[in-house]
């Protein structure tokens, strides 16, 4: 698996996890994706766990910049195999969680609100273990903190 294949697996993995937070914020508890939130935020978890276990077996880091907001500081991600064992071990919690709580919220109301919040947390967790600068490190740990209230 190549660094290009890894971190489009990777970045699969946030996006199905980030989409279905949203869209359980918008979708009524009517239809296909009725109770469906969890599911999805699961297979969004094994997507991203997948990611990093090349990183784990070859070692190799995988440094991804965004953008520059303004001179010295940027919007970056580097996987080395520290932070994707740590990646890799909050997947395999995430997983059972996401289908432990499939059955758990089914019938209940405020489901929507709790899958934002649980997929939003669990976004700012994988950005505290893969930004490599210390004004993102500061934004994500304030985002997990604040969402960990909520």
């Amino acid at each position: 698996m190549g660094k290009n294949v890894n971190i489009t697996l990777f970045f699969v993995g946030f996006a199905i996890f980030l989409i279905s937070g949203c869209s359980s914020l918008l979708s009524s508890n009517k239809g296909f994706m009725k109770g469906k939130h969890w599911l999805v935020c699961g297979i969004g978890s094994l997507f991203i766990g997948i990611s990093v276990i090349h990183v784990l077996r070859s070692g190799v880091f995988v440094h991804y910049r965004f953008w520059d907001i303004l001179p010295g500081i940027s919007v970056s991600m580097t996987i080395d195999p520290l932070s994707a064992f740590f990646i890799l071990v909050l997947c395999a919690v995430v997983v059972p969680v996401c289908i432990y709580s499939h059955s758990y919220y089914r019938g209940q109301k405020g489901v929507r609100i709790h899958v934002a919040l649980f997929t939003l947390f669990f976004l700012s967790l994988v950005g505290v273990l893969s930004v490599d600068n210390s004004w993102m490190f500061l934004l994500t740990w304030e985002a997990m903190s604040l969402l960990s209230f909520g």
